[in-house]
């Protein structure tokens, strides 16, 4: 997901890149309770991809879920993770992370040729994103250039990812009844 582009933005900067993770995850879908994990838990669990290897189950999964909210919270690898997706057409969008206390916050100005995205710190200060899209067009016409080799880069992204469905299936899921059953199933 592009929600990884953002950690990576500012990853050499974190003062404790091993801390507990918080993301504040909020859309205008129409998901309600559990299913807004089913929408947004990829965009969080991208983020969480750009900090250690998700090679390891979760621990002590809490889950609390409402209208339209759902708030997780979990051990991974030794951190602290907690997830805070939310979803409301009628909402604001809102996307901030925090890996050791040290928060950043997504922001995008302007429109059209003007727009321009970037991350602010709690000290106020923007660090400027390139598109993730621009990004990977960038990388990828230098690979076709025959400039640089993500041989490795793409196979760590594939295990990670591949990581990433595992954990989602071993994760425990408590059951449901027929009347809750998502509507889009694996």
């Amino acid at each position: 997901t592009v929600s990884a582009h953002l950690l990576e933005a500012v990853q050499a900067e974190l003062e404790a890149p091993a801390g507990d993770l918080e993301v504040e995850f909020h859309s205008l879908g129409r998901a309600t309770g559990e299913a807004i994990a089913v929408d947004l838990l990829p965009h969080a669990l991208a983020l969480l991809a750009v900090l250690q290897p998700l090679d390891a189950p979760c621990e002590e999964l809490e889950l609390a879920s409402g209208a339209q909210r759902c708030e997780l919270r979990f051990r991974h690898g030794g951190r602290r993770v907690r997830l805070d997706l939310r979803a409301d057409p009628a909402g604001v969008k809102h996307l901030a992370f925090a890996v050791g206390g040290q928060r950043f916050t997504r922001r995008q100005e302007g429109s059209g040729a003007s727009y321009r995205v970037f991350l602010e710190d709690e000290r106020g200060r923007r660090h400027a994103l390139e598109d993730p899209f621009v990004t990977r067009a960038r990388r990828f016409l230098a690979l076709c250039a025959g400039r640089g080799d993500w041989t490795a880069a793409r196979a760590e992204a594939c295990a990670n990812h591949a990581a990433m469905v595992a954990l989602l299936h071993e994760t425990p899921r408590r059951r449901r009844a027929l009347a809750e059953e998502l509507p889009c199933r694996a």
